[in-house]
């Protein structure tokens, strides 16, 4: 029988413990027909085979890949979606945990309400919890309104929590060489295409933090790349279609990133002023805002950021007010 549903997910270096409980928190799903493709994205680790082939010889429903070279997220996901055969595709993670009733809330929404993206709230988990505690946080709810409205400024969908239609994944052209925020290009491109979204106001996944966190360069190039997405947007607004291209992309961060260490400094300095100013803010104390501000006028780094933020934020508000 032709599967309903074909979840993909990558792995590269998550433990164990965490690649287990992902995969049991699908195959404990309420929902059985389904087909889970797997990639493995690192095939210098023999743990990573074991684990997923140990699966697969247990349940023919999971289906492994054996990437030979370490390919990124955005690949390894369009070759789990060009080997799948369902008709609507999910999203997990390999360090996240869906609750039982995941696949079939979505299924049915996405079936009945002709949604094309279906998303769905999901609680922060430790890096060492198998269940959800009296510390962790859930995420907020939004309508399909906000999340259509807010898309090209910030996105409210959380990338495992997805159930997405193949008709429109595939219309749009699968998911693009960026090595972060692939999911940001994609959202855009379907709302671009008309697509309609909708969040489940229900925790549906538990979203495990982890205590490691991305260096101070590494987190400038996730923000750039939100920006130079959002000018593929604005692009494909004006012209029908933009000119994304690995090449251009590239040579975009290197024309931002132009001294690394320096920029490291900048970004750490201005990291420290913004957590002041947040636990000001908290206190309701204005000092808070004319931290910020200072932020933004002194630190050159965050500053392109905020300032293209809010010309990219007006260009879209105009564009879409005249189409």
């Amino acid at each position: 029988m032709k599967p309903d549903i074909s979840i993909v997910m990558s792995i590269y270096n998550e433990s164990k413990f965490e690649i287990e409980l992902a995969i049991n928190s699908i195959l404990s799903q309420s929902f059985s027909n389904y087909e889970f493709i797997i990639v493995n994205d690192n095939c210098r680790r023999s743990l990573n085979k074991e684990i997923l082939d140990s699966y697969a010889s247990l349940d023919r429903r999971i289906e492994v890949i054996h990437n030979i070279h370490n390919a990124g997220l955005a690949e390894s996901l369009n070759t789990a979606i060009r080997r799948s055969k369902g008709k609507y595709i999910a999203r997990m993670d390999a360090d996240d945990i869906s609750m039982p009733e995941r696949l079939q809330k979505q299924y049915d929404v996405i079936c009945q309400k002709q949604y094309d993206v279906v998303c769905t709230r999901f609680s922060r988990i430790g890096e060492d919890d198998r269940e959800k505690t009296s510390e962790s946080k859930d995420s907020s709810f939004f309508s399909s309104y906000q999340l259509e409205h807010d898309l090209p400024i910030t996105s409210h969908i959380h990338h495992p929590t997805v159930m997405m239609t193949r008709e429109i994944v595939e219309r749009v052209g699968l998911y693009r060489g960026f090595r972060r925020s692939q999911d940001f290009d994609l959202w855009l491109r379907i709302l671009y295409a008309k697509g309609k979204f909708y969040m489940i106001d229900e925790v549906l996944l538990l979203y495990r933090i982890r205590s490691s966190s991305i260096s101070s360069v590494q987190k400038v190039k996730q923000k750039y790349t939100l920006e130079y997405i959002r000018k593929l947007y604005i692009e494909r607004l004006l012209n029908g279609t933009d000119s994304f291209s690995n090449e251009r992309y590239n040579n975009f961060l290197l024309s931002m990133i132009y001294d690394e260490s320096k920029m490291d400094i900048l970004i750490r300095k201005g990291d420290a002023i913004l957590d002041s100013a947040n636990e000001y803010i908290q206190k309701k104390k204005l000092k808070g805002y004319f931290k910020k501000i200072y932020v933004f006028i002194s630190n050159p780094v965050y500053r392109h950021i905020y300032f293209s933020l809010i010309v990219d934020s007006f260009k879209i508000w105009i564009l879409n007010k005249i189409k």
